[in-house]
């Protein structure tokens, strides 16, 4: 920070003194709590993981992740991790004890950053196409929501990467090659 005061005498009366910050500017953030659980399931019938996945989102899961590994003795298996708030962890822990053959859980709270974000909607000669703009240090970035692009291929017999384009084009507000917005 750097002081100043001009020689200048200004007509309404006011000093003349000018105040310089420098710096670097901090990443807009929110922060928050979240609960991390972990399974591994080496016999069961990975056939009802879409189940499982929906019930899952449905009770309020923030994130659901299915992941191959191999387990002790060799044998094939799959990490199972939900990420959740902590008021929803209680019944998520439930539903993964009840719906896969789980006999048991590893749980944690963990602390998440999160860039700010707003919903919103962007017309295109195909309809609406719900998107979220997010606020990064390089400015703004607008994403289309995956549901909504899928929802107008199906209606528009058209490939999903045709409407992702249409949400493109028609954005408001996308980075420029340089970061800053158009």
């Amino acid at each position: 920070t750097g002081y100043g005061a001009g020689s200048n005498k200004r007509e309404d009366g006011c000093p003349n003194l000018l105040r310089l910050c420098c710096g670097h500017a901090h990443l807009a953030s929110e922060a928050g709590e979240v609960d991390i659980l972990e399974t591994h399931l080496d016999d069961w019938n990975s056939e009802t993981w879409p189940h499982v996945s929906e019930q899952l989102m449905a009770a309020g899961a923030l994130d659901v992740s299915l992941t191959p590994i191999l387990m002790k003795k060799g044998r094939p298996g799959f990490a199972l991790k939900v990420i959740s708030t902590p008021a929803d962890s209680l019944q998520l822990k439930q539903i993964i004890l009840t719906e896969t053959s789980a006999i048991g859980l590893r749980f944690s709270r963990q602390q998440r950053m999160t860039l700010p974000r707003t919903k919103v909607a962007v017309t295109t000669p195909l309809g609406v196409i719900d998107g979220k703009k997010i606020i990064t240090t390089q400015g703004p970035v607008v994403t289309p929501e995956y549901e909504s692009c899928r929802k107008l291929a199906r209606q528009h017999k058209l490939p999903i990467q045709r409407i992702y384009n249409e949400f493109y084009h028609h954005s408001p507000t996308q980075p420029a090659d340089d970061g800053k917005e158009q």
